[in-house]
């Protein structure tokens, strides 16, 4: 997570190598103003679905003050051209993203970093391995 794109990339290739399933996503009651973790709630009363989660993803944050290059994941989408990654090709059979008042919700200015250190990962895999062993 602390190397260039490396993050975002491996989850939108984890994503792509997955098979079609329908995604869900729970916008009813989000967390903004701090992140990734201890932020406040916000409460956008969403829920969504899509055979898509580029799709899905770039519907959710259609609808909050966010430009796409502010959004690692939906930035990597946009630039490989993901299907799904551009609002304009997304078809919505029930209610558009325009539906939802994501106005009041607040990007934090600066992310707090998701790092996955070596040791930390060998760890938790000690710990798996203990725990079946056991």
């Amino acid at each position: 997570g602390e190397m260039e794109n490396r993050f975002e990339s491996m989850l939108l290739e984890v994503a792509q190598a997955l098979p079609r399933v329908t995604t869900l996503m729970d916008g009813v009651e989000t967390m903004h103003e701090r992140g990734p973790m201890g932020g406040t709630s916000y409460w956008l009363n969403m829920l969504g679905c899509s055979t898509s989660p580029v799709a899905m993803d770039t519907a959710a944050f259609s609808l909050l003050p966010v430009e796409p290059d502010q959004v690692l994941t939906w930035r990597e989408a946009r630039a490989r051209e993901l299907p799904g990654a551009f609002l304009q090709d997304l078809a919505f059979p029930l209610e558009s993203p325009h539906a939802f008042d994501g106005s009041g919700f607040q990007v934090p200015g600066q992310l707090s970093r998701v790092t996955f250190p070596l040791v930390r990962l060998m760890r938790g895999s000690f710990k798996r391995i203990w725990r079946r062993l056991r």
